[in-house]
């Protein structure tokens, strides 16, 4: 056996004769300790619009919710409701909007996300979704929506992005995508989307930017571009825009602050249409004693016994609520104990809080298998089975999944047996059985129940009509058409759009014309096509006013085109689809006749083209912008709407047909969620869950304060090898040998091979030749020629007894530079040999 031993490892190693444990804590004091320039608390917490940031007590960085623009950091777009790792080495964080700010314990200025307005400082305006270094001596660092303020350890201040106000204090309104210098003197900056205000060394207060509500503090409400003096003595500040644009500040007597558009004990607040009314304040005004310091974030202030409180907005007229016992800091929506764990609230629907699961979706869940059609309500669902059974999930408090019961279920129920066709409103359902029986059940304020507005919800199937083939229903009207292919519409006809040429609501089925195969209908119109193929469209006809009255004109079908094979629907309006396979939408009531798909005259606006080669269509509740095409790949079309999310970020078509999927044979959308079947029978939804309707257990839309749980570090499997120890308690010598797999046991490539040091509370860490450091795409050292078994020799001293349960494991890798997260070198399998201490 080859054994590469290395003696300038054993000699570092020996000649820095300093504890483990002795190391850990210079590494914990270098992430948390403040430089003698910060005067505020080190930021541990940050949140943007919909995600959060956390900083461990060992440096990692923890991120969670939206993460559509890469705010996350984790080199995905796809929005994670539990925290996932962004690095480690982390001193303070900052973040706005859709973007991340974050220095590390040596300095480096890191950002990511969003970058549309150049506030990651890198002199582009490209988004990026894993940190991307910015600069070196940093020592603090304030975000808002568009731009970036930051201090340097020589107290240089630095500013970039958006610069609309004057915020970024440069003495211009020109936007910069990359740092420019403010000035000098400087050690804790704080901004919003309009104002920036900043401490001194001297505890000189400086404010410049927006000034409309007296938010700089100078006496006037004249807005500046340059940094102006506010005052002298203060420890702390930070600027809110929080309804009202104002500006706190803590004094070095324990004083508090406040000035701008702010609701005073001493001024008059008067209330127009039920809303308080600040007041303009222009110079600081005094609060109370006994504060500690205003945190960056603006809404919440510590009392110098450590207690924190949280602000009530601009309402400066009563007492501060106080937020909790044992926090240390917090931000709006995340806050931070002294033990190191981590607090949330409000809502959810990008999984912000933190906690596992969220009310929306984003990829693909399946719903259950065997289906054969598909209807979505409007927070509900139905869909028929190969057997013939209908089952329903959702919303069901109106009556609308035929159950019986008032409630929402969250799973696929069975409503009954022997239909064939379905047809889900709003918040009602329309059903054809086998035998051409029409069934119907939910809400029915505008007839449901034939001859009977009431009870306003029918909770069980029963029978309305018979000899029915179609059925499609609308928000307050519904259509069907029977076995001789009459059509037939039932509802309310205000407008003249049921098509009988009236404007007489009926809750009697009422026929409109003969020959009819398919129909379809939104708010305002309907569309149906033939046996032969022509295109029908009638509704509302807008009304044209008459004096102070609104007069409608009642309408009956009239043809727009031929050669058609399909109708839809979604958010814009009514789709068709011709019986080559091109997709048209904004097909509307308005649009002239035509006998070749559609003749359109220069001065009508619609229909539009959208693309060739489709097969079937959206007839969902509310419908969006999807189709299928005759191969089974799933396509949107909704200009500037997120309709659906892949694994690289959320899908908008901006005019032009994406890809979402493949596979497919029908597709329906309800209110914020879509269903998909696939050819296999396989049921797939996503978009919103909170009331269950893509027929799984929904994640809460909000939550009180609540405790976050970060993933702790997961364990390596051990293989082939050992580890040896020798030495005293105090100075333990390490040995390893291992045999690596055969994959990794090329001759001709070095190797590099290291310890990890797993601790009892999760922290992670990794031995370099400048000794433990917390593992961080830390290059690793070339330690052979070779993986072949192998013999690592390191004293770490350690006393065991005190770090009893710390895990020790041998980590190796191929290349002599390799650089891999802890993630990744997991992920690969690098980690081989483990023992405890």
């Amino acid at each position: 056996m080859n054994i590469h031993t290395l003696p300038f490892h054993k000699a570092w190693a020996r000649l820095g004769a300093v504890t483990l444990r002795l190391l850990f804590a210079l590494t914990l004091l270098m992430g948390l300790c403040l430089s003698a320039a910060r005067a505020a608390t080190v930021q541990t917490a940050a949140a943007g619009d919909n995600h959060t940031l956390v900083i461990r007590s060992d440096g990692s960085l923890w991120a969670w919710g939206d993460n559509r623009n890469g705010q996350l950091g984790n080199g995905k777009n796809l929005p994670s409701a539990s925290p996932v790792n962004v690095g480690s080495g982390f001193a303070q964080v900052a973040a706005a909007g859709n973007y991340s700010l974050a220095i590390k314990t040596d300095g480096s200025l890191w950002a990511w996300g969003d970058n549309s307005k150049g506030q990651l400082g890198n002199g582009s305006l490209k988004q990026t979704n894993t940190p991307a270094q910015v600069g070196q001596g940093y020592a603090q660092v304030a975000a808002a929506r568009g731009h970036a303020l930051a201090v340097k350890t020589d107290g240089s201040l630095w500013a970039w992005g958006i610069n609309t106000y004057g915020q970024l204090g440069i003495g211009t309104l020109v936007d910069t995508a990359l740092p420019t210098r403010v000035g000098s003197g400087f050690v804790q900056v704080n901004t919003v989307d309009a104002h920036t205000v900043a401490l001194k060394s001297d505890s000189s207060l400086w404010a410049w930017g927006d000034n409309s509500k007296g938010q700089l503090g100078i006496g006037t409400t004249v807005s500046s571009l340059v940094p102006v003096l506010v005052g002298s003595g203060f420890s702390s500040a930070a600027a809110s825009s929080s309804s009202s644009a104002f500006t706190l500040a803590v004094k070095s007597d324990g004083t508090l602050w406040v000035w701008g558009g702010v609701c005073l004990p001493t001024t008059r607040c008067f209330s127009i249409g039920g809303f308080t009314n600040p007041e303009t304040v222009t110079t600081p005004a005094l609060l109370g004693e006994g504060y500690g310091q205003v945190l960056p974030s603006g809404a919440y202030v510590t009392q110098t016994d450590g207690t924190l409180l949280r602000l009530n907005g601009y309402l400066f007229n009563g007492p501060f609520e106080p937020f909790g016992a044992g926090f240390t800091y917090a931000v709006a929506g995340v806050a931070v104990k002294s033990d190191g764990s981590i607090w949330t609230q409000g809502s959810n629907d990008f999984g912000q809080l933190g906690v596992g699961t969220m009310p929306n979706v984003y990829e693909p869940v399946l719903i259950g298998t065997d289906y054969t059609q598909i209807s979505a309500g409007g927070v509900h669902t139905v869909a028929l089975k190969s057997d013939s059974s209908l089952w329903a999930w959702g919303d069901g408090r109106a009556g609308s999944l035929g159950n019986g019961k008032f409630e929402i279920t969250t799973s696929p129920e069975l409503i009954g047996t022997g239909y064939t066709k379905v047809s889900a409103g709003d918040r009602d359902v329309f059903a054809i059985k086998s035998d051409n029986s029409l069934w119907a059940w939910g809400r029915n304020y505008y007839g449901l129940k034939a001859g009977n507005t009431s009870p306003y919800y029918v909770s069980q199937p029963f029978q309305y009509g018979s000899g029915f083939v179609e059925v499609a229903t609308a928000y307050n009207r519904s259509f069907g058409i029977k076995t001789d292919g009459s059509l037939w519409a039932w509802g309310n006809n205000d407008y003249g759009q049921l098509g009988d040429g009236t404007l007489t609501p009926t809750f009697e089925p009422v026929q409109i014309g003969q020959g009819f195969a398919k129909v379809v209908a939104n708010n305002d119109a309907a569309l149906a096509i033939k046996t032969d193929g022509s295109l029908w469209v009638w509704g509302n006809s807008l009304g044209t006013q008459v004096g102070t009255q609104i007069a409608y004109t009642p309408s009956r079908p009239r043809q727009i085109g031929r050669g058609f094979a399909d109708v839809g629907r979604n958010r814009a309006g009514l789709v068709a689809l011709t019986q080559s396979g091109d997709l048209w939408q904004f097909v509307s009531n308005r649009l002239p006749e035509g006998d070749n798909n559609f003749v359109i005259p220069a001065k009508t606006s619609g229909p539009n083209f959208v693309g060739s080669g489709f097969a079937s269509l959206d007839k969902g509740a509310w419908g969006s912008s999807f189709a299928i095409k005759t191969d089974g790949s799933l396509w949107t079309f909704e200009p500037g709407f997120i309709a659906a999310w892949l694994p690289d970020g959320p899908v908008v078509a901006y005019g032009t047909p994406l890809q979402v999927g493949t596979g497919y044979a029908q597709v329906s959308s309800g209110n914020g969620f879509t269903l998909g079947l696939k050819t296999d029978g396989s049921l797939y939804g996503w978009g919103s869950n909170e009331l269950g309707q893509l027929g799984v257990p929904p994640g809460p839309v909000s939550l009180p304060l609540t405790q976050v749980f970060a993933p702790a570090a997961p364990i390596p499997q051990g293989v082939n090898g050992q580890i040896t120890s020798e030495g005293p308690a105090f100075n333990v010598l390490l040995s390893a040998t291992l045999t690596p797999d055969p994959i990794h046991t090329q001759s001709n490539t070095p190797g590099h091979m290291f310890f990890i040091a797993i601790l009892p509370d999760g922290r992670v860490f990794t031995h370099t030749l400048n000794g433990w450091l917390p593992l961080d795409n830390v290059k690793r050292e070339g330690y052979g020629a070779g993986l072949r078994d192998t013999l690592v020799e390191l004293l770490i001293g350690v006393n065991t007894a005190e770090l009893k349960g710390t895990h020790i494991y041998l980590g190796y890798g191929l290349g002599s530079t390799a650089t891999q997260s802890w993630d990744e070198m997991l992920a690969s399998g690098r980690f081989k040999l483990g023992t405890t201490l």
